[in-house]
């Protein structure tokens, strides 16, 4: 938050500030990412490796995808399904076959295992306390590491890069490995029906997928890892520092529920119209 807006980061991790959640019927999307995450935090405790996952017969990897996703549901959206059966067999079938048009996916990289899954960790980073949890950190056959987080929107690698990175998780999640050495990529998983895929950097190429264009950095991963150390050192002392001004990122607004408190829309309105009235209704000559 601290990057995309200031504001926005201290109004919601020092003042504690929420906006008032809008109703909308069925499952929002914020319930729908946590479903998604869940089930495939839950696939992979079964599956543990991309060779389990080559090996099962197709009936029972469906039916496995299933199983978990009928439990998901039932976890983590009982309060907002109860009484509507319905609507949860259907939301049942959405993740089973989303799940499984995802594994398809996972079954195009080199082959590897699962480290870690939902992984939680405290770090030190200059001054802060951190708890960051990994959706996955995963390992070639190799010994490599790879990071990877989960997206059911839109994501891709350009996020992480600037002075001020409009998503800089994975980035932070990197820097802050005790032995980042052994890390070789850095990917979002995009798990979108009709639109899956991998969106990442390489150490080297093809640590991420067996074929393709070589995913790596422009002027080298070292150099990347040093930039993106630097950038987050200055924004974590930033924060710090109290810095609060309302300066948002392009189109982070659209998705922030402040606007009642840091007053962004009746600012740029006044910076649009210079013309217009005090808010006292008088004019200049009164």
């Amino acid at each position: 938050f601290r990057s995309q807006c200031p504001f926005r980061a201290f109004a919601r991790h020092r003042l504690h500030a929420r906006g008032p959640e809008p109703a909308e019927p069925g499952l929002d999307a914020a319930t729908r990412g946590k479903l998604v995450h869940a089930l495939l935090r839950d696939i992979w405790q079964w599956l543990e490796s991309s060779e389990r996952l080559a090996a099962l017969p197709a009936e029972e990897l469906e039916a496995g995808v299933a199983e978990r996703a009928a439990r998901v549901i039932g976890e983590e959206a009982r309060f907002e399904l109860d009484g509507q059966p319905a609507l949860a067999a259907l939301e049942r079938q959405r993740l089973t076959a989303l799940a499984l048009e995802w594994l398809q996916s996972e079954g195009q990289r080199q082959p590897f295992r699962i480290r870690a899954l939902e992984h939680k960790q405290e770090r030190s980073f200059a001054g802060l306390e951190l708890h960051l949890r990994l959706d996955r950190v995963d390992e070639t056959a190799g010994g490599e590491v790879v990071i990877v987080d989960y997206k059911t929107g839109s994501a891709g690698p350009r996020a992480w890069m600037g002075g001020r990175p409009h998503d800089p998780q994975l980035p932070l999640y990197l820097i802050t490995q005790p032995r980042r050495e052994e890390v070789a990529a850095v990917a979002f998983a995009l798990v979108r029906a009709g639109d899956m895929g991998w969106a990442g950097r390489e150490r080297s190429p093809q640590v991420l997928r067996s074929t393709g264009k070589a995913a790596t950095f422009k002027n080298g991963w070292e150099a990347q890892v040093r930039e993106w150390q630097e950038v987050l050192e200055r924004l974590a002392e930033d924060y710090r520092a109290g810095a609060a001004a309302v300066d948002p990122l392009p189109n982070v607004c659209d998705t922030c529920d402040l606007h009642m408190l840091c007053r962004i829309h009746e600012r740029t309105a006044s910076l649009h119209d210079p013309g217009a009235e005090d808010e006292t209704g008088e004019d200049d000559d009164g």
